[in-house]
């Protein structure tokens, strides 16, 4: 809302209003905390408290900041922006250093949290503890709950950060995303937690509270100054169990929005317990993996279809995780990241689903060649992938309305630069579009074998060892489709809006669309389209 205040002061009076508020702020932005030079930088001066939530139209209730900074804030108020700002650096610091988005125990660290072991003992179906670490000497209570159904025993409990540890061993993978800043916003306007956070201690072993659940809204909530978290604990449960439940949550029940991503990560994970439980079980070594997949689901009798799903996870996972895997760069895991060209769906759509093999291998051991080579493979496919199709794209124009921007250009209502290779790039790994594509790939490497005179499984294909004569075709390929005008014409951006997987097909299959429109000057032939 505009400030009759500041409109009623003169230029002179404006400047003396700057001064006392860069003094008043140490000579930092209210928002981002960087120094303010006047004369270098920019400039507003805006409401802390909007005037619209009740907030004054006094000087009490002014704030100093960077031009840059108050824009990008839209119309959040400052005690908003500056929180949001606070958990932007975080995540930045975070993906410099480690290359992956923070976690709650990157928030806890920062805020002072994750310090010491929660101190306690039961009696007469209570807890009892104190958090003399912080000079809190209080002696507190908590009743201590059976449930009949499940087993477990859990209480409830207001932890300070000192006391409080972020789960690390995968119960819930999720890193932190942009759901975060919706939550700051949520908290800020006093609209409650309805679903708090869940932890876990173990009262025999390193007695630390733990959090698995809810760590989102714990972030907003610490970011927002709080300094304790209500939490329902967990008194050494079985942490297969929460791990199961939890990942169930995320998946066949749907009550918890994981992505796929993360619904992979902890398949994988819940795997590993799977497989240390059966070596327990038949009193074999932890390295010994003498049994298959199909003798691994055997052994869980009437786990058959998540035992599988957990296999086909780690799989999934061991090739997005692969040091060596280039594509990984391009691809957005969760969130809207309008920078990239890929989800981590559209790779579960086309490249799991094309060249995976999707059933259990009756192969000993249980890390075997032929799953060995599968990873290998589609992680070296990839990274030529990236070589050959994406190596021009640019994460600053990235591919948000890519279409809509390159026809505004053209009519002149906008004025952008959109290189070809990077328009390639984005119009290629459109899912749709490399679906089939990939189907191509499949084709030369059918065909290779087939005139080899080998008989192989085409569900299988990728468990196959390529020489580097097939590596060549296939490479090939990629520069060929490449090399199609139609990536790059910008007359026809109406073939790039979103179509079903058929239409492609039809495409490159006879050179013209379902609609009769001639998109290509001819059929695509695999034969010539290895010719180099």
């Amino acid at each position: 809302m505009i400030s009759k205040y500041l409109n009623s002061l003169d230029e002179n009076q404006r400047r003396v209003l700057e001064e006392k508020l860069h003094s008043k702020q140490s000579g930092k932005c209210q928002i981002c905390d960087d120094p303010i030079e006047f004369g270098i930088n920019q400039v507003d001066i805006d409401h802390i408290i909007p005037l619209n939530l009740g907030g004054k139209d006094t000087e009490n209730n002014f704030a100093l900041t960077h031009s840059s900074c108050n824009r990008e804030k839209q119309d959040t108020n400052l005690e908003v922006a500056k929180t949001i700002h606070l958990f932007k650096k975080i995540e930045k610091e975070t993906i410099d250093t480690s290359k992956v988005l923070p976690d709650l125990s990157n928030i806890l660290n920062k805020f002072g949290g994750s310090k010491f072991n929660f101190k306690f003992k039961t009696e007469n179906n209570k807890i009892k503890y104190s958090f003399s670490d912080i000079g809190d000497n209080v002696i507190n209570e908590s009743t201590i709950y059976f449930d009949k159904i499940s087993g477990l025993k859990s209480f409830f409990i207001e932890v300070p950060l000192e006391y409080l540890f972020h789960d690390e061993l995968g119960l819930n993978p999720r890193k932190l995303s942009d759901n975060v800043l919706k939550l700051i916003k949520e908290f800020y306007n006093k609209r409650p937690q309805l679903h708090i956070g869940v932890g876990r201690l173990n009262t025999t072993k390193d007695s630390k509270l733990f959090i698995f659940d809810g760590q989102h809204k714990a972030a907003a909530q610490i970011l927002l100054g709080s300094r304790k978290l209500l939490l329902r604990v967990f008194m050494d449960p079985e942490v297969e169990l929460l791990a199961i439940t939890n990942e169930r949550a995320g998946t066949v029940l749907r009550q918890i929005a994981f992505d796929k991503s993360v619904q992979r990560q902890m398949g994988s994970t819940i795997l590993s317990w799977k497989i240390e439980r059966l070596q327990t079980d038949k009193n074999l070594s932890s390295d010994d993996y003498s049994f298959s997949e199909a003798e691994l689901v055997s052994h869980f009798r009437g786990e058959g279809r998540e035992i599988k799903k957990f296999v086909l996870d780690f799989i999934r996972r061991k090739i997005i995780e692969d040091p060596e895997n280039k594509l990984v760069d391009y691809l957005n895991f969760g969130g809207r990241e309008k920078e990239k060209p890929l989800s981590y769906s559209n790779i579960e759509k086309t490249f799991y689903s094309l060249f995976i093999y999707g059933d259990l291998l009756d192969v000993r051991p249980f890390f075997n060649e032929q799953r060995e080579n599968e990873m290998v493979q589609i992680v070296k496919l990839m990274s030529i992938i990236q070589e050959e199709i994406l190596a021009g794209f640019d994460f600053n124009i990235g591919s948000f309305k890519i279409e809509e921007r390159i026809r505004k250009t053209k009519e002149g209502k906008i004025s952008e630069v959109i290189p070809d290779a990077h328009l390639k790039a984005g119009r290629l790994t459109k899912e749709e579009i490399l679906f089939n594509w990939l189907k191509m790939v499949k084709q030369v490497i059918q065909m290779y074998f087939s005139n080899l005179g080998r008989i192989v499984d085409e569900d299988k294909l990728f468990q196959e060892k390529f020489d580097d004569r097939l590596w060549n075709n296939i490479r090939n390929l990629l520069k060929n489709l490449y090399d199609l005008p139609v990536w790059a014409d910008r007359d026809r951006t109406h073939l790039f809006s979103k179509k079903e997987y058929g239409y492609w097909q039809e495409i490159f299959r006879t050179g013209k669309s379902p609609d009769n429109i001639q998109v290509l000057n001819e059929s695509i032939n695999i034969v010539d389209m290895i010719k180099r």
